[in-house]
C-alpha cells in the first residue's frame, strides 16, 4: 500500500498493489465494502499523478527530495539537534526535541507562529502521551515540488533551529516568518498564477545571510487602486508597502505580476 499525496504529488489518497489472484477480492471489500463512494476527480488526479511518474523528469525530483532531506537532516545536527537514526535516507526526518529541552508539540507550535508546518510525532522508546511526544517531523516534498534546493535547506534548517532552541522567542518567530514568507514568494506553488522574475544570473542563497530578492525593470505598484510607485531600475519588494501589486517588465517582455504580501 502507499499514499499518493506525498512524494507521488498526487490527490489525497492511497492505492493497494497486489498480484491479480487477489484482485477482485480486493477491489469488492475496498468498494463496497470499505468505500462509501468512490470520488471520480480523485480517481481522475491519480492517473495524472501516475502519469507524471512515468515521465524523465520525475526521477531527479525524487532524488532532489532524498538530497534536500540529507542536507536538511544534517544541518539539524550540526545545530546540537538529535536526528533519529543520525540521518535519513528518505523524504523524512525525526527528531528528538528533548535534545534541545523541549517537546514535540511545543515545537511544532513555536514553528507554526513563523509559518513553518510540520508534525509532533512519538519517537523510538516514547516515554511521553502521542499528544505531547518527544518528536518531530518534516519532509521535503512540497518545498521541493516548489523548486527549494540544497541552498534553501540550510537556510530553512537554521531558521528552524533558531526556533527549536528558543521556541518562546516572539521577536524572533516574528522575524523568521517574515523571511519565509519572502523565500516563498520566490517559489510560489502555481507559477503560471503567480508569475515572478529570477534573474537568469541569480545565485544560490547563501546560508545566514538570506536577503530580499529585488528585480529589475520598468513597474508599477498598485495599492488599493492607487499607483504607489513607477519607475525603472531595481525594485526593492520592502519598500513598496504589503499587499501592494506590481507589474513589471524586463527588457519590453510581457508583464509580470508580483504580489507584496
Amino acid at each position: 500500500t502507499t499514499t499518493t499525496h506525498k512524494t507521488l504529488r498526487g490527490p489525497r489518497s492511497a492505492i493497494i498493489l497486489c498480484k491479480e489472484a487477489y484482485a477482485k477480492q480486493i477491489d469488492k471489500a475496498v468498494f463496497p465494502g470499505l468505500q462509501g463512494g468512490p470520488m471520480e476527480h480523485v480517481i481522475a488526479a491519480k492517473a495524472v499523478c501516475f502519469e507524471e511518474a512515468m515521465k524523465a523528469d520525475f526521477r531527479p525530483y525524487q532524488e532532489q527530495i532524498k538530497m534536500n532531506a540529507h542536507t536538511l537532516a544534517k544541518v539539524m545536527m550540526d545545530n546540537g539537534i538529535r536526528v533519529i537514526s543520525n540521518g535519513t535516507d528518505n523524504h523524512l526526518i525525526l527528531m528528538d526535541m528533548t535534545s534541545v529541552k523541549t517537546t514535540g508539540k511545543v515545537a511544532t507550535d513555536a514553528l507554526a507562529e513563523a509559518d513553518i508546518y510540520t508534525n509532533r510525532n512519538t519517537i523510538p522508546f516514547e516515554t511521553r502521551s502521542p499528544f505531547d511526544p518527544s518528536g518531530l517531523r518534516m519532509g521535503t516534498p512540497s518545498i521541493t515540488t516548489r523548486g527549494m534546493k540544497i541552498g534553501e535547506m540550510e537556510i530553512i534548517g537554521d531558521w528552524i533551529a533558531s526556533i527549536l532552541k528558543d521556541p518562546t522567542n516572539a521577536h524572533l518567530k516574528k522575524e523568521i516568518k517574515a523571511k519565509v514568507n519572502r523565500l516563498c514568494a520566490e517559489f510560489p506553488i502555481y507559477r503560471e498564477f503567480y508569475p515572478m522574475y529570477t534573474p537568469q544570473n541569480r545565485q544560490a542563497p547563501r546560508r545566514g545571510s538570506y536577503q530580499t530578492p529585488t528585480y529589475s525593470g520598468e513597474y508599477v505598484a498598485m495599492y488599493r487602486g492607487k499607483v504607489v510607485a513607477h519607475d525603472k531600475g531595481p525594485i526593492d519588494v520592502d519598500r513598496v508597502p504589503e499587499g501592494s501589486t506590481i507589474f513589471f517588465s524586463i527588457n519590453g517582455d510581457a508583464v509580470r505580476q508580483l504580489t507584496r504580501r
